[in-house]
């Protein structure tokens, strides 16, 4: 066997291992989670930008520690390497490696590889009392004959007019606001989308994110974080004035939180069910349960998935309590060939 067959032999099995040493969950004080988000230029490959994004982000946090990464793949990119790529940046940095939420989707803005968001925990208190993750806000329209909308700016005008409506029905207002992403049909009017999100929410990071390559429909959706002006009565308290499915935000004060990693399931109701059976084991050995969620981020892999996912959630959800929530149609999730995958906030019990 030739030196070089060996070398790539050995490449991918330290890649894979290095993938399967990473934590299912994560631990982290509420009152001291900080938020940055990483866009880094075109580059030469997808790893040399996942190197780049994730030294920016460590400068980013500085003596921060990174709990947990979600990281968008453009679709045509090897999301299979990913996990170790960043795995095996941490162990050389010597640095505790964080849960990773690995996504596909249709494009980022610049023709980027890779967008990486961290959550840290920083040694100092950033939100005293603590935080409010806002549910997604869909807007969309049909695609029609004419194909999809060239510009979804008035897509995404709605999408943070329902931000501020519900910022304001909570005494909260646009500058609480601290991460803002936006998942849209259509990057092409993203330099106006961005400047929009960025106008309304000053002291955010924005993360712009194109879901599929060919979209069935106009949509934007918009899903954001805010600090709280005043610690809610209740260590949780979720949001739902319309009762609702999914709640509009969760305000949380609670000491801790856990971040999981993505659970998956194959492309039918099995795999759904498979996908939940995954999460509640990795709920139950962080010391957390399915009624301690507090925030889902689902993500089916084709637009079939979706009823699926929202239907059968109801077996392992309480739906009297319903979490608040994002579900986003996407390119794909690890492992290849899941129908969906999903990934959770969640109070310790």
């Amino acid at each position: 066997m030739s030196r070089l067959l060996i070398g790539i032999l050995t490449a991918l099995t330290g890649a894979a291992a290095q993938a399967q040493t990473l934590p299912a969950s994560t631990k982290a004080e509420t009152a001291k989670l900080v938020f940055h988000l990483a866009t880094p230029r075109a580059m030469a490959s997808l790893e040399v930008e996942l190197n780049a994004a994730i030294a920016q982000l460590r400068k980013a946090n500085a003596t921060a520690r990174i709990v947990k990464l979600r990281i968008f793949v453009a679709a045509g990119n090897d999301t299979a390497m990913v996990a170790g790529a960043a795995a095996a940046n941490f162990k050389e940095a010597r640095e505790p490696l964080p849960v990773m939420n690995i996504i596909q989707v249709g494009a980022l803005e610049g023709g980027s590889r890779v967008l990486i968001e961290s959550v840290a925990e920083a040694k100092t208190e950033a939100n005293p009392n603590g935080l409010a993750f806002i549910s997604g806000q869909l807007t969309q329209t049909p695609k029609g004959g004419g194909g999809l909308l060239v510009s979804v700016t008035p897509l995404a005008e709605k999408s943070v007019a329902a931000i501020e409506a519900a910022l304001m029905a909570n005494s909260l207002d646009n500058t609480d606001v601290i991460r803002v992403d936006c998942f849209t049909s259509s990057l092409a009017d993203r330099a106006r989308v961005r400047s929009l999100v960025a106008t309304a929410f000053p002291r955010a990071g924005v993360g712009l994110v194109q879901l599929e390559r060919a979209a069935p429909n106009n949509e934007v959706e918009c899903e954001s974080i805010a600090r709280l002006k005043t610690k809610p009565a209740e260590p949780l308290v979720q949001i739902n004035p319309t009762n609702a499915q999914f709640a509009q935000m969760a305000l949380v004060s609670a000491p801790q939180v856990i971040f999981t990693s993505t659970a998956a399931g194959g492309p039918d109701d099995a795999g759904i069910r498979q996908m939940f059976t995954a999460l509640q084991a990795i709920l139950d050995k962080a010391g957390s349960s399915l009624p301690r969620v507090l925030y889902t981020s689902g993500y089916p892999a084709n637009p079939a998935m979706v009823q699926k996912f929202r239907d059968i959630r109801w077996e392992f959800l309480d739906k009297a309590h319903a979490p608040a929530s994002t579900n986003l149609v996407v390119e794909g999730v690890l492992p290849a060939g899941s129908g969906a995958g999903i990934d959770v906030i969640a109070l310790p019990n």
